[in-house]
């Protein structure tokens, strides 16, 4: 038995790069998360910096300031994000619905057209599938 050097190339390394891509966007996302918590505390310090300096607060009510600070921040960053976002997600939800209308409705059609012999068939798969991953879990 050779290895066909074309189906090799055609399944198997697009599947390498998707695996790969799987991977590496997990680093790329913890990365990003290491950023931002750094991100969070270089803002956290320099705010308990500005007030310990300018209001002349001891460290741990300088804290508790910066603290509020970066909440009440972080509140309003979050309602303008949402105003933005809100039609975007919104026509994107009627997009899915429809889309999922269409699927719904192409898979009746289809289902319709087949005899009984292969709905059987397809019935007893999915209850065979069922069976095993009961049996797994």
């Amino acid at each position: 038995m050779t290895i066909d050097k074309r189906k090799l190339i055609r399944y198997g390394l697009p599947a390498i790069f998707l695996i790969l891509a799987a991977f590496a966007g997990e680093l790329m996302l913890e990365g990003l998360i290491e950023f931002a918590d750094l991100l969070l505390e270089l803002s956290q310090h320099a705010l308990t910096t500005f007030y310990s300096k300018v209001f002349e607060l001891d460290h741990l009510e300088a804290q508790h300031k910066a603290a509020w600070t970066s909440m009440i921040t972080f509140i309003i960053v979050l309602i303008l994000a949402i105003r933005k976002l809100a039609p975007k997600v919104a026509l994107k939800i009627e997009e899915g619905r429809t889309w999922c209308r269409d699927r719904r409705d192409a898979l009746r059609a289809w289902w319709r057209g087949l005899g009984w012999f292969k709905k059987t068939a397809y019935v007893g798969g999915g209850v065979a599938v069922l069976a095993g991953l009961a049996m797994i879990l």
